[in-house]
């Protein structure tokens, strides 16, 4: 990923959080920031606990954890 895509993907992020979805943006944003910067980012233990909503019943943290999961797949 470069930096312009980067930039522009987080921007889509800003914009769509207004929009609808709010959590879901966020948790993309995370997400798209561990997969440009790393660990330096979303240290271990975070990148953890994302993912760990896998298994979520709840509503709210099965969005986060698709936000995320997308984000960190651009």
């Amino acid at each position: 990923m470069t930096n312009d895509s980067f930039e522009l993907e987080l921007a889509i992020a800003q914009s769509m959080s207004r929009l609808e979805r709010p959590r879901y943006w966020l948790a993309f944003k995370r997400g798209l920031h561990r997969a440009f910067y790393g660990e330096a980012a979303v240290g271990e233990s975070e990148h953890s606990a994302w993912l760990s909503m896998d298994d979520s019943a709840d509503a709210d943290s099965a969005d986060r954890y698709q936000g995320y999961r997308d984000g960190l797949n651009v």
